[in-house]
Order: structure tokens, then C-alpha cells, then sequence
């Protein structure tokens, strides 16, 4: 078994699931710290809130690093104060409890909304495409706004407290099977013109949260590093129509793009780039939106 012991927050929830099960997988010991218990049982499960510093602290005591999941999963109207409280103030939380107990790794799971995208009231200033980890980070939403101030306090604390701290910005995550999942994709599957403006930005990132459990594992396991941020996705776009194509139709004022040559010569590569967790976490997505399509005819 692996000596390391690992605190999982939001561990019962939809992706700390799959983490769960990939961290067990690989041997890890593993506590979670949740609002609601897994049904399994079959690890150390602490019920406390992300509000409570108290509770949070006691949760932290003995392991040596944290993979911190537990947030509000997206931007919703009328609940700004309780996304600060829970997505902010939860993760100042988990952060400070950390320093406290001497944990020596957060992994935190941000989001691509970080940048602006999915819940923005109006369309961002996209700089360049593929998207990475460098381009400006501008959201006008509590829920995206949340993800960056969590990646700028795992800064603070890695500098001040010498934590090790990796921000892993998720693309909207799929789940096999489950009837959010087969929504998204039928909408993404519409001819583009038919897209609404919101769901255009899920035509070109995604991650299935099988791959997405595999990045917090190897974020774990990320040996000489401070602080990064890592983009987390699929490898191409959720579309027929090749990416420099969504660009020109969704993005026209977009003049620049990185390495074009690399999308003539893999005409469906992914928009939001994910070329640096393939470099330094050894990140290899194994899942793309034709398996969701596949499962779903034939659940029917």
C-alpha cells in the first residue's frame, strides 16, 4: 500500500468519485471530508463543512496532502455570498488548515472559467487560440472569479508557507452516462450555427472525468515543483468541423494562432491546450467525446 495518506474534500461528490477511485487504484490511503458520506464506506470519511476552519484543521491533521474538490461546481444566479463562502473562504480554508498541520501538497481543482468562459454575461476578449495556462484570465462571474482567487491563495501559501501547490484548470468535465453529459453533447453535436452562445464555448473543451481523476494523481506524484497551473482537457475538440474552423466561426476577430502548422496537420487538436501536463505531468487523456456518443446510443 502507499504510505502516503490523502485528504479528499468534496470526495463523495461526482468527480471526487473518480478521484477516489483512482487514488485506491494506485494504493494511496485515503480520507474524505465531505458534507454527505460515500456510500461505499470503504475509506476514513470526516462530515464538516468547508465554512468551518475548526473542522477543516481537524480533517487535515496526519495527512500529507490534501486534493481539495469540494466547491459549488458552477455559476449560480442569486448565490454569490454562498459561492464566496464555500469556493473562497472553503479554500482559504483548506489552505490556512494545511500551513497548520504542516501538509506538504495541495492540489487544487480550478477551471477553465477561471479565464471568463462558459458563465460569462458577455462575450470574453479571447487573445489567441489554443488557450494556455498564459493567456489573460478575465471572468465577470462569482463562480469563475472563485477559481482564480483559489489559484492566487495557493500562491500565497506555497510562498509563505513553502506548500506545494498545483492548480489543475479543468474543462468542463464529462460523466459517462449521466443525463447532464448527454445534454451537453447533444447540444454540441447541433449544426454550429445553431449553437447558443453559451454552449459554443463546450465545442471546443471538455475532459471525461476519467482523464480528469488521472491529472490529480499525477499531480500528486509531480516530484521539484513550488506552485504551477495546468490546463486539463481532451485532446481534440467536441466537433465535425476542425478547430481552426470553430475559431473562424465563433471567434472572428482572432487573428493569432500558436503553431497553426500543428492544427493543418491534426485538424480536430484541442483549443485549450493542453501541451504543457503532457510535458511535465505526463498527462495522457484517454477519452474523447465519440466514446460519450457511442455509450449513449447504446443505452438506447
Amino acid at each position: 500500500m502507499n504510505s502516503i495518506k490523502v485528504l479528499i474534500t468534496g470526495g463523495s461528490g461526482r468527480v471526487g468519485k473518480s478521484v477516489v477511485q483512482e487514488l485506491e487504484d494506485a494504493g494511496y490511503q485515503i480520507k474524505i471530508f465531505d458534507l454527505e458520506e460515500p456510500k461505499n464506506g470503504k475509506h476514513e470519511f470526516i462530515r464538516g463543512d468547508l465554512r468551518n476552519l475548526d473542522a477543516v484543521k481537524e480533517a487535515t491533521r496526519g495527512v500529507e496532502a490534501i486534493i481539495h474538490l469540494a466547491a459549488i461546481p458552477m455559476d449560480i444566479p442569486g448565490e454569490a455570498k454562498e459561492i464566496f463562502e464555500i469556493n473562497i473562504m472553503g479554500t482559504f480554508h483548506v489552505l490556512e488548515a494545511a500551513a497548520r498541520n504542516s501538509v506538504k501538497r495541495v492540489v487544487f481543482a480550478s477551471s477553465v472559467s477561471a479565464y471568463g468562459f462558459i458563465f460569462w454575461k458577455k462575450p470574453i476578449t479571447v487573445d489567441y487560440f489554443p488557450i494556455d495556462e498564459k493567456h489573460p484570465c478575465r471572468p465577470d462571474d462569482m463562480y469563475g472569479l472563485s477559481k482564480l482567487i483559489g489559484e492566487k491563495l495557493c500562491y500565497m501559501y506555497t510562498k509563505r508557507y513553502g506548500i506545494c501547490t498545483i492548480c489543475l484548470r479543468l474543462a468542463t468535465v464529462w460523466f459517462p452516462g449521466e443525463e447532464i453529459t448527454m445534454s451537453l453533447l447533444s447540444s454540441a453535436q447541433q449544426p454550429e450555427s445553431d449553437i447558443d452562445l453559451p454552449h459554443r464555448d463546450m465545442k471546443w473543451q471538455y475532459v471525461d472525468v476519467r482523464d480528469a481523476a488521472q491529472a490529480f494523481r499525477l499531480a500528486l506524484e509531480k516530484k521539484e515543483v513550488e506552485h504551477e497551473v495546468y490546463n486539463i482537457g481532451a485532446a481534440d475538440v467536441c466537433s465535425d468541423t476542425d478547430s481552426l474552423g470553430l475559431v473562424k466561426l465563433y471567434y472572428p476577430k482572432v487573428k493569432f494562432i500558436h503553431n497553426e502548422k500543428e492544427f493543418l496537420a491534426d485538424r480536430k487538436r484541442a483549443l485549450f491546450d493542453i501541451s504543457k501536463a503532457r510535458k511535465e505531468l505526463g498527462y495522457k487523456p484517454k477519452f474523447n467525446w465519440r466514446c460519450h456518443v457511442e455509450l449513449n446510443i447504446y443505452k438506447r
